[in-house]
């Protein structure tokens, strides 16, 4: 086995997405990390990296908040993690870094290691969701969603249709009136919805987008992930002057274009709590808990 400094890190660009596929098909997650889609439109400082372990494992890493963050290793023959795990332990400064992206799946593999507090990270947790219930929002349960969507229908002239490139700069429009709305200023999600418009075919994106009176007043953008078992829900935006209209572009996208797979994830809520607020309305199935492996410099490996 290489180490970690004999191993040679490269950029990651488009040209990667099915090298990439190629590991992601073989995991059985449903994780919004198990798709390229993903590491590459949140890759906007372009920091991230990735090698190819022993022909057969990958290992990525970005960089948060000063710190490498590396994902999970991923091996496409399902061999056993924990060597690779103590690998990157062995090499990184202590301080430095911290391994994210692991779940329930995986405790087996990583508990008890030398050097690493496991710690649960609910912030970037996953929603999941099954499409039939977004599809249908039948039951009391989703009695709001389906008036707010009835009531969108009622008041407005709209088209939903698939999203094209002359749409790029619409869409980058109504994200700006969105952060105005919202009283933000622009964060790192401009950059990657930028990445990701301008990606989207390369990206086999799957997007949507409501206009009323000609102009673009939301928009979905979403992928399949490469094991075909989910949904990925990129990025959703929408002019909230409009009624309903969230609720709206939600469902008309999952019936567009998750017709296949079962579970739709919706991402991480990153501790807002409007968001968290938001994803709890539409009654997740179950939250895909993850966790981090956090450096213990006094356990580190001798």
């Amino acid at each position: 086995m290489k180490t970690i400094k004999n191993l040679n890190f490269s950029p990651i660009t488009i040209n990667e997405k099915n090298i990439f596929d190629e590991f992601f098909k073989s995991n059985d997650s449903i994780s919004s990390a198990n798709d390229f889609s993903t590491i590459f439109c949140w890759n906007v400082s372009g920091n991230a990296r990735y090698a190819i372990a022993d022909d057969d494992v990958l290992i990525i890493y970005n960089i948060y908040e000063g710190k490498k963050a590396y994902y999970f290793p991923i091996s496409k023959t399902k061999r056993d993690i924990r060597p690779y795990i103590e690998m990157i332990y062995g090499f990184e400064d202590c301080a430095k870094h911290f391994i994210a992206q692991a779940e329930v799946k995986d405790l087996n593999q990583i508990s008890g290691i030398a050097g690493y507090e496991l710690a649960y990270d609910r912030d970037f947790s996953d929603y999941i969701y099954l499409t039939k219930d977004l599809k249908d929002l039948k039951g009391k349960k989703y009695h709001a969603k389906r008036n707010h969507i009835n009531k969108f229908k009622k008041s407005y002239k709209y088209i939903f249709r698939e999203y094209k490139e002359s749409d790029y700069q619409k869409c980058m429009d109504l994200y700006d009136l969105w952060l105005k709305n919202n009283g933000s200023s622009p964060t790192a999600e401009k950059t990657a919805l930028d990445l990701a418009l301008k990606n989207y075919k390369p990206l086999n994106l799957k997007c949507g987008v409501i206009e009323i009176d000609g102009e673009i007043k939301a928009f979905s953008i979403n992928s399949i992930l490469p094991n075909k078992k989910a949904g990925n829900v990129l990025f959703e935006k929408a002019d909230i002057n409009y009624d309903g209209i969230f609720a709206a572009i939600n469902n008309f996208s999952v019936k567009e274009f998750f017709k296949d797979v079962k579970y739709v994830n919706r991402q991480e809520d990153m501790g807002i709590e409007g968001l968290r607020k938001a994803k709890l309305s539409y009654n997740p199935v179950f939250i895909l808990n993850k966790y981090k492996l956090l450096c213990q410099e006094d356990k580190k490996i001798k």
